[in-house]
């Protein structure tokens, strides 16, 4: 059984591959698609943790890796080139199969394990997220016309997940990472509604966005986990503010 579960990593990796790279070509699909890929990675993850014998509340974690390969085929949507596509691919295979290898070290190789791995993918990964999704959202709101205020309550449940699940997944108590990811969500969805009258394309406005979500992911859990020195706050602000700027002087502004 440990060496089926050694491989899982990369055959989850490989069918994520597969399941995003054919809803590139068939689109028509994309539900089903879509629905059979996550289902792979969630059932994947739950393998690996034993369904929960081996890594307590194994169904909280899943919603990393569930939501960021939707989030990779909700920008897929407003992608034309087929090499991007295929890079799209590959990357979130590739990010995929290495969040289930660091579960499966934690789990059963600690010793090869580096500490605070998961934590930090799992950040990489609701960064990414959190670019992809409102990417869609920003191009909804261009091309279909959906009112921004129903988007903006997608965006903040989405988020309120994002900013609990990094809090919790870098063992923050309940408690505490519910009434955070709250308030950081509230914070996050007033940007998200000033920055969608900016006169940039939507992958600008989720391009600010994402730095934002970074860089107060980063003070919120650096706050709570008592790491938060001025070096660091400067740190977040200086590296936060030239991200922005660079985005903005660089942006094509319509």
């Amino acid at each position: 059984m440990i060496l089926l579960k050694r491989t899982l990593p990369v055959l989850i990796g490989l069918l994520t591959f597969v399941g995003i790279f054919l809803i590139s070509w068939w689109q028509a699909h994309i539900w089903i698609l879509l629905a059979l890929t996550v289902l792979v990675v969630v059932l994947g993850l739950g393998m690996l943790s034993g369904w929960g014998a081996d890594l307590e509340r194994w169904g909280v974690i899943a919603i990393t890796p569930a939501l960021f390969v939707s989030a990779a085929v909700a920008f897929m949507l407003f992608v034309q080139d087929t090499w991007l596509l295929v890079v799209i691919a590959t990357t979130t295979a590739i990010f995929i199969a290495l969040f289930l290898e660091h579960v499966f070290r934690f789990i059963f190789a600690p010793g090869l394990y580096q500490p605070y791995a998961l934590e930090h993918t799992s950040i990489v990964l609701h960064i990414a997220s959190v670019y992809f999704f409102t990417t869609m959202f920003y191009g909804l709101n261009m091309f279909l016309h959906v009112p921004i205020w129903i988007l903006a309550l997608i965006f903040f449940v989405l988020a309120m997940a994002y900013v609990y699940e990094t809090l919790w997944v870098s063992k923050i108590p309940a408690a505490t990472a519910v009434t955070v990811s709250l308030l950081g969500a509230w914070l996050l969805v007033q940007l998200f509604v000033a920055v969608s009258f900016l006169p940039t394309s939507f992958f600008v406005d989720a391009a600010l966005i994402s730095v934002a979500f970074y860089v107060l992911l980063g003070v919120l859990r650096a706050r709570l986990l008592q790491r938060l020195s001025e070096l660091a706050m400067r740190r977040y602000a200086y590296g936060g503010g030239a991200l922005a700027a660079l985005i903005l002087f660089t942006a094509k502004w319509i």
